[in-house]
């Protein structure tokens, strides 16, 4: 009877899902009442049977405690879903990870992290969000003039110690920069601003030059 009922759903029920719910609720109780009077008709015949009325009333009552159950589990379901708000939409998950700022380009994701010191932090993974060992890919950090777009001398992103993120660390004042990434096949140019309201905030948590 069960696989009649709506289910177990936390989240908002729009008015047509709510009025399904109750025709599939009418539809459980009536099968339930019509199988209960298939069960006990052959009981209902033998009425001076003594035993026939025990297990008459046993079988009703089995079939009324169903029912009561059936009628306010949908009941309390349908309520709680009906009144239920609509569940507000999740962030985006892209710069949850390290704190950094998220891209995205075909089946690939770059994180890039700026520390308070200075240092520059870059995490690849995949179209899922796996991480992609710094072994197979690398590049390079340039300071950016946010204005201009000009680009300074550019620093080698070196590997950490546990193949997780390539780094590199630059003078402290600088905000803005260009980071270039070379992955299997191909390479991108991006460009990442800190301390603004363009960019996330540079984390404080971490150490550097």
């Amino acid at each position: 009877m069960i696989c009649f009922a709506h289910g177990n759903d936390p989240g908002f029920l729009p008015p047509i899902e709510l009025f399904g719910n109750w025709v599939l609720a009418i539809v459980t109780l009536v099968m339930a009442g019509g199988l209960a009077r298939m069960a006990l008709g052959p009981l209902l015949e033998q009425d001076g049977d003594p035993k026939s009325r025990s297990e008459i009333a046993g079988w009703t009552a089995i079939s009324l405690a169903l029912l009561v159950a059936m009628a306010t589990w949908i009941t309390r379901q349908s309520l709680i879903e009906a009144v239920s708000p609509a569940v507000p939409p999740q962030e985006h998950a892209h710069s949850m990870y390290h704190g950094g700022q998220m891209v995205m380009w075909g089946d690939y994701h770059a994180e890039v992290a700026r520390a308070v010191s200075g240092e520059y932090r870059l995490w690849m993974t995949d179209k899922y969000r796996r991480s992609i060992s710094a072994e197979f890919f690398s590049g390079s950090v340039a300071p950016r003039d946010p204005r201009t777009g000009a680009l300074g001398p550019s620093r080698p992103l070196d590997m950490s110690l546990d193949k997780d993120y390539l780094f590199a660390s630059l003078d402290r004042s600088v905000k803005s920069v260009e980071v270039f990434i070379k992955y299997p096949g191909n390479s991108i140019k991006l460009d990442f601003e800190f301390d603004s309201d363009k960019g996330r905030k540079s984390l404080k948590e971490w150490c550097g030059r």
